[in-house]
């Protein structure tokens, strides 16, 4: 997992509101001497913050402190936004953004490439088995009604196109 920084989404007048929300829901809850619990619920209050922008799953608990103890870097800089006030940096961190969802052309690639595990393959086959011999018994039957029945049409505007 990288610290490196997305580019901003939001503009200044966002940061500022949601920088005072942060400060607001925070102030009184951080200790003079920061310890990793505050940097936690620093964490949280910046996600849940972010107007979406960022991973909700960092607003539980256990989530935000796995991230912290796994990245110390992450502490030293949210105790450099808590004594200036303003998270921007935090909300544009890479680490923190919404995973982008796969294009299709790379699901439809992995999906290729990919062990098949399970058995709905066979069910899948034998369900094609069965309904195409009956459509297909279906569509033989009703072919020769069908094409007796629109021919004079065909016919009729074959004619036409001769005027």
């Amino acid at each position: 997992m990288s610290l490196s920084s997305v580019p901003n989404t939001l503009d200044d007048a966002t940061h500022e509101v949601l920088d005072k929300r942060v400060n607001e829901r925070i102030g009184p809850c951080i200790n003079e001497q920061p310890g990793r619990a505050d940097y936690m619920f620093l964490l949280q209050a910046v996600v849940e913050f972010s107007n979406g922008t960022l991973n909700p799953e960092y607003c539980d608990f256990h989530v935000a402190l796995a991230l912290i103890k796994s990245q110390p870097a992450l502490t030293t800089m949210l105790h450099a936004a808590w004594n200036s006030g303003t998270y921007r940096d935090i909300r544009n961190l890479e680490i923190l953004q919404i995973p982008r969802l796969r294009t299709m052309e790379d699901t439809l690639h992995r999906a290729f490439i990919a062990p098949y595990h399970g058995n709905a393959v066979d069910a899948f086959h034998e369900y094609l088995e069965i309904n195409n011999k009956s459509s297909l018994t279906g569509l033989m039957m009703a072919l020769p009604s069908t094409m007796a029945n629109i021919a004079p049409s065909f016919r009729a505007l074959e004619l036409a196109s001769h005027v």
